[in-house]
């Protein structure tokens, strides 16, 4: 088979969900630019940037959409059977860190400072809402689709990527994992599969914000062995990888791209500020 039919997606209907900023919205341009139809859908706070997005990557009129919420997702699912009879490939992308700092800017790491509104935020956006996505595409996903899931290098292994973890965090990306493998294994008998992607450090609006500072000069240096951030590229191929006809063999599985960040001895935890 020839390269170019081997990792196509020419003519794919894709769904990403966060997909109106950060790695979202690279993934879901690189899926535009190999000429797949793509859905980008984000929470309502994020309809203006949806819609700019959209215009921007070219791709079909963003959907606004609480993927913490049933009635959300399911008028999701009806918008796109309105229009589609089928999703080729379901990108399960959104995601939060949500951590407040305090008067000094200041982000507690501490087990003591987690709330507990703190932790069903995180577990519901992150964890929860792929579990119901996934179930809610069940019926449009074809023989053949892909569910790709966005993790995190943070649940596999401790690195300087967060040096003081949050708990609530890191354990709803690691439970990600797992549920990625479950869901694997019950929707192949439908032809599905369904993989994780564990990104190391990606330059995001999630590590500028909250309160979280970073040199960048010094992950690059220090840091990160291959002397990089992850690039769209880096995201875009990868998940054009698992959705085409190349990764149809792939399944339950988490793809790591860190650039090395994860098995290196010699990285420094000093490029992240909280």
């Amino acid at each position: 088979m020839k390269i170019e039919d081997l990792f196509s997606v020419q003519g794919k209907v894709a769904v990403v969900t966060g997909g109106s900023r950060g790695i979202g919205k690279m993934i879901a341009s690189h899926l535009v630019q190999n000429g797949c139809k793509v859905y980008i859908a984000s929470h309502p706070v994020d309809e203006q940037e949806n819609i700019t997005t959209s215009q921007e990557i070219g791709c079909e009129p963003g959907v606004v959409v609480d993927v913490t919420n049933m009635d959300s997702i399911k008028k999701l699912v009806n918008h796109i059977s309105e229009k589609e009879e089928h999703v080729d490939i379901l990108v399960n992308n959104a995601g939060v860190l949500n951590v407040i700092p305090d008067e000094n800017g200041v982000i507690s790491m501490k087990i003591e400072d987690i709330t507990e509104e703190s932790y069903d935020f995180n577990h519901n956006v992150n964890q929860k809402s792929i579990l119901f996505v996934t179930q809610q595409f069940i019926p449009l996903l074809s023989g053949g689709a892909a569910v790709i899931n966005i993790s995190s290098i943070v649940s596999l292994h401790q690195t300087s990527l967060h040096p003081r973890q949050r708990a609530d965090y890191v354990a709803t990306k690691a439970g990600q994992n797992k549920l990625t493998a479950i869901l694997a294994q019950q929707l192949s008998n439908k032809k599905i599969t369904v993989n994780g992607i564990a990104p190391g450090a990606v330059e995001t609006s999630m590590i500028g914000e909250n309160g979280i500072h970073y040199d960048r000069d010094i992950y690059i240096n220090k840091t990160n062995p291959l002397g990089r951030f992850a690039e769209p590229e880096d995201l875009g191929a990868a998940v054009i990888y698992l959705s085409s006809k190349a990764g149809t063999h792939m399944t339950g599985q988490i793809l790591v791209l860190d650039g090395g960040l994860s098995q290196s001895s010699t990285h420094t935890t000093e490029w992240l500020i909280y």
